[in-house]
């Protein structure tokens, strides 16, 4: 924007910078809030304060702060825009402003009540302005629960006096098979072949005592007879 757009808000913007120079806008939103809802009324009523600066860049490429204003008592018609995925964006659909203070001036004088009538009158083409800053800012609703076990879906609102009703569809997300394991799986578990069962070397020994006694005994009319060596 230049100062000859802004002349006529702040008159003296020509006057003390001449025409059509460069001016910056720096605005802070110092507070939004106070948001009421009427039963069947797609849109909540919010008020904001704002804080605007109006920079004009010299020739020099210097910029100076030419003007300061706080609006307050901004009432807004606020629309929440469902999106895919829960999500919503926010939309304004109506400017009011009640109230201007002017902090600080460089072009002299200025009238806050004409301040504000002016603004006022030009409002949607505020509301455009604000509604091209507010086009990428979405606002996140959770769309799981229970640790992802359900995946929530087909955000739905209604509005009512002093609150807004939210609807969502929970679908549930099957959950990948788990492994089987068994006691011999976890890595404490001992392996057998490094650590042998102590029976395992005795039915050897045994088996090896059996054999060596049948080799010594010799049966004879249902008896049986050992041979002992000396």
């Amino acid at each position: 924007m230049t100062t000859q757009d802004l002349n006529i808000m702040l008159p003296g913007m020509v006057t003390t910078y001449g025409k059509n120079k460069q001016v910056k806008l720096e605005y802070k939103v110092e507070d939004f809030g106070d948001f009421r809802s009427r039963f069947a009324k797609p849109y909540m009523i919010a008020t904001a304060t704002v804080n605007l600066r109006f920079w004009v860049v010299k020739a020099t490429g210097e910029e100076e702060l030419a003007v300061e204003l706080n609006l307050y008592n901004i009432t807004n018609k606020v629309f929440l825009n469902e999106k895919p995925d829960l999500r919503m964006s926010i939309m304004i659909g109506e400017f009011r402003l009640h109230g201007v203070e002017v902090v600080d001036s460089k072009i002299g004088m200025l009238n806050p009540n004409t301040i504000r009538l002016k603004l006022n009158t030009v409002n949607s083409v505020i509301v455009t302005l604000t509604n091209i800053i507010l086009q990428n800012w979405l606002v996140q609703i959770p769309n799981k629960m229970l640790g992802g076990l359900f995946e929530l879906k087909n955000l739905h609102l209604e509005y009512f006096d002093g609150y807004i009703y939210a609807g969502v569809t929970p679908f549930y997300v099957p959950q990948p098979a788990a492994p089987q394991h068994t006691v011999h799986d976890h890595p404490s578990a001992p392996s057998v072949h490094d650590h042998p069962l102590p029976m395992n070397g005795y039915l050897d020994w045994e088996m090896e005592e059996e054999s060596e006694h049948r080799r010594n005994v010799v049966r004879y009319n249902g008896h049986d007879f050992q041979f002992i060596q000396e």
